[in-house]
């Protein structure tokens, strides 16, 4: 994870700023560790802040009523109204764990959605959405995992999404790869400690 702002973003090799988690959040984990930091942006832990690459908004990890949002798919995402669409539009919700971002996309994500001369982030050659491996849509250490369990990375990343995505079931996904739990456990990268 590369040095980030005490509001939880950076700006990319690219040139483009983003966050890695809502500045409500990060407050929140700042008082939880009793640290004296504030992000600075007062946002509403309810409020749409960004726009997914498939174009769907992302809200804060509280719906309009201030309570915690049912029904999430495995991207973080779910159908209903919000304070933009009364009507209901498909939308995805903060996490209050790392990486607190969607981690997958419900929608179709655009080619070159973003373009760059830079040789690495977002729109560039190497950036996201633009292959596989580091930095290419594939989250990091699991280009190594497939390596290392003998399928792609897309085999390997379509068990995990089949059997839980962030909550996965390493019994079935082993059964899918055809490996045992033990093998699966040890070539999965460790979440990062926070």
């Amino acid at each position: 994870m590369p040095a980030l702002d005490e509001c939880g973003g950076h700006v990319d090799p690219g040139g483009w700023y983003h966050w890695h988690s809502t500045a409500t959040d990060i407050d929140s984990v700042y008082k939880n560790e009793h640290l004296d930091i504030e992000c600075g942006i007062k946002q509403k832990a309810s409020a749409m802040f960004a726009y997914a690459f498939d174009g769907f908004p992302i809200y804060g990890s509280l719906e309009q009523d201030g309570k915690m949002p049912a029904g999430l798919d495995i991207c973080n995402g779910h159908f209903g109204p919000t304070k933009e669409h009364p009507e209901g539009i498909y939308h995805y919700h903060a996490s209050t764990t790392f990486p607190n971002l969607p981690t997958c996309l419900h929608g179709v994500m655009a080619k070159q959605n973003f373009s760059t001369t830079a040789k690495q982030g977002i729109g560039s050659a190497n950036g996201p959405g633009q292959g596989g491996g580091p930095g290419h849509g594939t989250p990091p250490g699991f280009d190594k995992a497939a390596k290392t369990l003998g399928v792609t990375e897309k085999e390997l990343m379509k068990v995990i999404m089949d059997n839980g995505g962030r909550k996965l079931d390493i019994s079935a996904a082993a059964k899918d790869l055809g490996v045992t739990e033990t093998q699966l456990k040890n070539a999965l990268p460790k979440p990062p400690r926070h």
